[in-house]
């Protein structure tokens, strides 16, 4: 299937961000969505989510990371059916796997999947061929994964809308935070510390058996 290419074309951006704020019932809510970075050894992955108990979930992501390889693999839950290649619930429109790389739900309700980034869950397994992007999704919600060099991955810009309850379709701005995780990896002196301590013990051992 051809990947549909959305953040690349700057006025289908405008275009998007344009509807969400046009079907906004407000700008500002107290609802909040966190996106976490974890990196280390070559590979990382960014998890996505969303206050509970003041909306209804992810309705529309989009994220600009520094110092990844591109494209990223797009972990955004959408369910396909194979005839067609029809998208057909949960982030079926504009998904994009450079950067900034996100999706989003469609807002007239069409396969409209509420909560995530707040619960586990599983998308639909409707009759027919289907294939799916992460099928089955936790609390914590994986957007995207991939590789880097070099320099650590970081942050750009981040934006994201939540649905405002789960018996609607409309959407608001959540207060947005990022959190960096360095996943801990041994630097090379500990390791090299390490080693001549096994040593020195292996051979105090080998002293007393003599």
């Amino acid at each position: 299937m051809r990947r549909m290419s959305f953040f690349g074309r700057p006025w289908l951006v405008v275009a998007a961000l344009a509807i969400s704020v046009f079907l906004s019932t407000s700008v500002s809510r107290a609802s909040t969505v966190t996106y976490s970075l974890e990196w280390g050894a070559g590979n990382w992955q960014l998890f996505g989510e969303s206050s509970p108990g003041d909306n209804a979930g992810l309705q529309f992501v989009a994220v600009w990371l520094n110092n990844v390889d591109l494209p990223v693999d797009l972990q955004l839950p959408v369910s396909i059916a194979n005839f067609g290649g029809t998208l057909v619930e949960a982030f079926t429109q504009f998904r994009d796997d450079l950067s900034p790389f996100g999706g989003s739900q469609n807002l007239t309700g069409a396969g409209a999947v509420y909560n995530f980034g707040q619960s586990a869950g599983s998308l639909l397994a409707p009759p027919g061929s289907h294939t799916f992007v992460q099928q089955n999704y936790d609390a914590k919600l994986l957007v995207a994964q991939g590789t880097y060099g070099g320099a650590a991955p970081a942050f750009g810009n981040v934006d994201a809308r939540v649905y405002d309850s789960n018996s609607g379709f409309t959407v608001h701005t959540p207060t947005l935070n990022t959190v960096v995780v360095p996943l801990s990896v041994p630097e090379p002196s500990t390791g090299v510390i390490a080693i001549i301590a096994l040593l020195a013990w292996g051979n105090r051992a080998r002293g007393r058996r003599r």
